[in-house]
């Protein structure tokens, strides 16, 4: 069950929780049932905003005329946006990695016994919470890094609305892969191609573009930084491979 007050901030919590829902008390029966409640945000929790989880859906189901509605949202609302998906994101992620992890070191416990197990898990779980919070300073510096590289694209294709509309393509875009690419190898897959179609909708929707301008721009700019990925990879392997001999000499 979930129960909406008229303030427009909730927090996740737990249904044992005691407490009145706008002044509306909570039946014991329902916290009983084990269900979650969403009420203003008195309590330390995960605060989550109702204009957030709208933007969300409205990505999710209705692209088209989410990306319309978000022309006149600043770029500063659009990085706050997309701070809360790359945090959600990383810590399911982090999440996957520690059941991961505990699987594993399960098997290794029966193998090795008990000894030092405990000290290892805790250094997985430091590590991966580390991990979360560069992905999410990584993410954030690459989104403007990308979004440059993109808008470059989306300029020479007739794109003239700025830099600012080809970050929020590129914010608005990564709802579904921020959301479901956390699961293994199928969340990779589909939310990346979801997210691209976003993007490429969000090119077409901000900067006013045809669709074939827009998906243009977006397939050119990620072919073209593939290519010199791949041709700096193919330099370095040569180059590696030039000077092994002379370790032998």
């Amino acid at each position: 069950m979930i129960r909406w007050d008229d303030h427009d901030i909730y927090t996740l919590v737990p249904a044992a929780t005691p407490y009145t829902c706008g002044g509306r008390g909570v039946a014991p029966g329902d916290r009983e049932k084990g269900a979650l409640f969403l009420y203003p945000a008195v309590i330390p929790g995960i605060v989550v905003s109702m204009d957030t989880l709208e933007t969300v859906k409205g990505f999710l189901m209705q692209p088209v005329e989410s990306f319309r509605n978000q022309r006149g949202t600043s770029l500063g609302d659009a990085i706050k946006y997309f701070l809360i998906i790359v945090i959600i994101n990383a810590i399911l992620t982090v999440i996957v990695d520690l059941i991961f992890a505990s699987a594993i070191l399960a098997t290794l416990t029966q193998a090795m016994g008990q000894m030092g197990m405990g000290e290892v898990f805790l250094m997985e779980t430091i590590g991966m919470v580390v991990v979360a919070i560069v992905l999410v300073i990584a993410s954030l510096v690459l989104l403007f890094v990308f979004a440059g590289w993109l808008h470059l694209f989306v300029y020479l294709l007739g794109g003239r609305k700025g830099y600012a509309e080809t970050a929020k393509a590129m914010i608005f875009g990564s709802t579904p892969y921020m959301l479901i690419g956390w699961i293994p190898v199928i969340g990779l897959f589909v939310g990346g191609i979801w997210s691209l179609v976003l993007e490429i909708l969000g090119i077409r929707e901000l900067h006013q573009v045809s669709t074939g301008r827009a998906a243009g721009a977006v397939v050119l700019s990620a072919f073209i930084l593939a290519l010199i990925i791949m041709l700096i990879a193919a330099w370095f392997f040569i180059s590696l491979v030039s000077v092994m001999p002379l370790s032998y000499q």
